[in-house]
């Protein structure tokens, strides 16, 4: 069974046989305290005798050369200076220390995903045992709790049966004296889980595979060497490295025992393969190997695609290496399995990621013909499956964004890529989430002349819609869970401010960033600006109430809810005009927006 479970803390027991895939909030695991940017992850369980369980990075170039790792919150979230520094210095040292800086810049803050691959029983059995445990490690049922009492129950009610009059007379006077005991807190409500089952994963796991590649052998010492540059890469060497990773990804004996629970060293076998695979990337990318990468990389996109349909786990995993490679020749592969209706969602979640690295998050150019081809890919893939999981649309989305892709060839005055993003930034119903996503996507793509009425001023609208809704989450989740706090302030920090402002590193992104001769820009540019300023203004609150001192946190979270209701206020005041982005284009809806709270 593959099952995805979505919770605010890691429920395990909700998953069951086969591939699970969970998915937490910021607070979800202990290594999200004092960060700003959850971290994706991915976690790969053999369940069985040991019930091992491993953990690593799910986007490992997090600890590259390419993606240094991300700061603290201590010493991310600086204190906003003094006064006379002006706010425009203070933001910019925000944003330097809140950045990730992976490959796009102002980085995707995601959501934590994480794949375990759990035993039958085994998650559910282990945490019952766990919850019937005592204190001293005995064993008890709730019945037995229950019959326990009784007799001190019992004895209790006796001896005061037993007590003369006066002395209850008195107990009463002294209980009228006292003040009331305080009522038990109210049971802390569970968790909602949200759970998404993809059926093609489900038939995969009930067909049997064959074994790829050869038994492992001692070239891994030699291949890590020629990673780091101690020695010359030899292209043979590194294929009997590749194909001893690729027979431990596949080999149904493997698979076996960690489907079915074995353990034993078999069940780590498809751990350890793709640990191998991503730990000679990872060197060369630290050490800045070119001359090995290209070689890598090479047999990588030769060798891992055929895995792409083998067993469940060696899809996952091939698709998590290939997808950190970087690689632009590795696009048509990724191309290839977002239009298989047969592949699950779990391997085109990690393609659309591949297709970002290979972009370089935007920051790099992918050839016209290629990059629309991959963008028609991923429109396709968001328009045929409705049902996406919305991480799976993130990442879609995001990949859209890093490809610049607003049009295609044969449609120049036709948004077509940009209406698929707006269609998400539009929908009042999706999360916000993929709605941050949607717009930092739309920034990223070039406007040009060809598109010379396009409607800026519907995308800033709904840009600014999204970054109510997020101030209003700071607010409202502050004083129960900072760390969601500083979640929800992370999508403004990196999808909605480079979405208005662009990303340094990548040239005319953003809304306020199209070149000054376009003429739709140029009409709508005083709107935008106003705009953009009461934004910044929400996202700077937010900020600070992340910064604050216990004692200043209420007048803080009072001050942003202000900033919140002033944008709103604006918006009622300036609804679009149009919600076309072309005259003659698709409409969206959505261009009402929600009236502030109490009549503010």
């Amino acid at each position: 069974m593959d099952v995805l479970c979505l919770s605010h803390s890691c429920q395990r027991s909700t998953l069951r046989a086969g591939a699970g895939f969970c998915v937490g909030k910021a607070e979800c695991t202990a290594e999200l305290a004092g960060t700003i940017e959850p971290p994706l992850f991915d976690c790969a369980a053999a369940c069985g005798a040991t019930g091992e369980r491993r953990a690593r990075r799910f986007d490992d170039w997090h600890s590259t050369a390419q993606s240094p790792t991300r700061k603290p919150l201590s010493r991310g979230l600086r204190r906003v200076g003094g006064a006379s520094r002006g706010f425009n210095q203070r933001f910019a040292n925000m944003i330097q220390a809140f950045a990730p800086r992976n490959p796009r810049g102002y980085s995707w803050v995601l959501l934590t995903i994480a794949a375990l691959f759990v035993c039958a029983g085994v998650a559910d059995a282990q945490t019952t045992k766990a919850r019937s445990k005592t204190a001293t490690g005995t064993s008890k049922t709730k019945d037995d709790a229950s019959k326990d009492d009784e007799p001190k129950a019992k004895d209790a009610s006796k001896k005061d049966d037993d007590e003369p009059n006066e002395k209850k007379g008195e107990k009463a006077d002294a209980a009228k004296g006292e003040a009331p005991a305080e009522e038990p807190e109210a049971p802390k409500k569970e968790p909602a889980i949200e759970v998404f089952k993809d059926p093609r994963a489900e038939a995969i796991l009930q067909k049997k595979f064959t074994t790829i590649g050869r038994l492992p052998d001692q070239s891994k010492k030699s291949v890590v060497n020629m990673a780091v540059g101690a020695e010359n890469a030899d292209r043979a060497v590194i294929q009997r490295f590749v194909d001893g990773a690729t027979y431990m990804l596949t080999n149904p004996a493997n698979v076996a025992a960690l489907v079915e629970g074995k353990g034993g060293s078999k069940a780590l076998e498809i751990k350890k393969g793709t640990d191998d695979l991503l730990e000679v990337l990872h060197k060369a990318q630290a050490n800045k190997n070119t001359a090995f990468l290209t070689e890598y990389n090479r047999i990588l996109v030769a060798t891992l695609p055929k895995l792409l349909e083998n067993n469940l786990f060696a899809r996952i995993e091939a698709m998590i290496v290939l997808g950190q490679t970087g690689n632009p020749e590795a696009i048509p592969v990724f191309v290839k399995q977002l239009a298989d209706a047969n592949q699950t969602v779990w391997v085109k979640i990690w393609a659309a990621r591949g297709i970002t690295s290979a972009a370089g998050g935007g920051t790099r150019e992918v050839a016209a013909a290629q990059a629309g081809t991959a963008a028609k890919a991923i429109a396709d893939w968001l328009d045929k499956e409705k049902d996406l999981p919305w991480f799976a649309q993130m990442r879609a989305l995001e990949a859209l964004g890093a490809l610049r892709q607003a049009k295609t060839p044969q449609k120049p005055d036709q948004p077509v890529f940009a209406n698929v993003a707006m269609r998400f930034l539009a929908d009042k119903e999706a999360r916000p989430e993929v709605r941050a996503m949607a717009a930092w996507a739309l920034g990223m793509m070039r406007i040009d002349n060809a598109l010379s009425k396009f409607n800026f001023s519907l995308v800033a609208h709904n840009v600014a819609e999204v970054a109510a809704d997020l101030g209003d989450k700071v607010v409202d989740v502050f004083d129960a869970n900072q760390n969601q706090s500083r979640y929800y302030t992370s999508f403004l920090l990196y999808q909605i401010h480079p979405a208005l402002e662009g990303d340094p590193k990548v040239r005319d992104a953003g809304i306020l960033k199209v070149p000054g001769n376009h003429a739709g820009f140029n009409q709508a540019k005083p709107f935008l600006q106003q705009v953009d300023d009461l934004v910044k203004s929400v996202y700077k609150a937010s900020v600070e109430l992340l910064n604050a001192p216990r004692g200043k946190q209420k007048d803080l979270q009072k001050q942003l809810a202000n900033r919140v209701d002033a944008l709103r206020k604006f918006l009622q005041k300036n609804p679009p005009a149009d919600t076309r982005l072309v005259p003659g284009g698709q409409a969206f809806p959505g261009n009402q927006v929600a009236a502030a709270p109490d009549g503010k």
